[in-house]
């Protein structure tokens, strides 16, 4: 029985694609708990997983050129490791500009706005950190305002240009920036300025 949830445990990861970042949780609807855990820890000895921190896994994909695996992708190591303590996150400042591309500059630790607690976690040779936030902008539910909002709020007003307006814009659909605006609707005035300023012009020109 444990053998045969393992394989099926598997086989949901290999149709997950390389790069694919989890934790039991991602499992807790059809199995065991206990069931799950045997199951990735025997995964992980057999090399089938990677271990990235304790109770997160991934699906590595290995680079034939350098003969090695790469390394993971850590804005999806942070949501997984949400997901598994059921917490509400958001890339932070440097964090968020990067990862949408405003910025490529690579920071040195991954700080991600949290409801959770502050803590630190390292992946590697990089550090994840969590740090508590009680604003209201933890308890906005869509990712991507989320995102949006902490990049904004990191540039700071007086440096919004027009070249980082028009990248910001490219970044979703006139769909998703309306949800982007409805979502943000009780941020920082100056804030959500920007984001209707954006979203109508992305509305209006999509």
């Amino acid at each position: 029985m444990a053998n045969s949830i393992k394989h099926k445990i598997l086989e949901i990861i290999y149709l997950k694609g390389n790069n694919y970042i989890f934790s039991a949780t991602d499992f807790n609807l059809e199995y065991n708990r206990a069931e799950i855990d045997v199951a990735l820890s025997t995964l992980e000895k057999e090399g089938k997983i990677r271990r990235l921190t304790r109770g997160i896994y991934d699906y590595p994909k290995y680079n034939s050129l350098l003969e090695c695996y790469v390394a993971p992708d850590l804005n999806k190591v942070a949501y997984a490791i949400a997901n598994k303590y059921n917490w509400n996150i958001c890339p932070n400042g440097e964090t968020a500009c990067n990862y949408l591309g405003l910025s490529t500059q690579m920071p040195g630790n991954y700080i991600f706005i949290s409801n959770g607690p502050n803590k630190k976690i390292q992946i590697g040779n990089r550090i994840l950190e969590f740090k508590h936030s009680t604003t209201r902008e933890t308890n906005i539910r869509c990712k991507n305002a989320l995102l949006v909002i902490q990049a904004i709020k990191s540039i700071g007003r007086n440096q919004m240009t027009e070249e980082i307006i028009y990248k910001l814009s490219s970044k979703f659909m006139p769909s998703e920036w309306k949800t982007i605006k409805i979502s943000a609707k009780k941020v920082t005035y100056w804030i959500y300025d920007i984001i209707c300023f954006i979203a109508d012009e992305v509305c209006l020109n999509g």
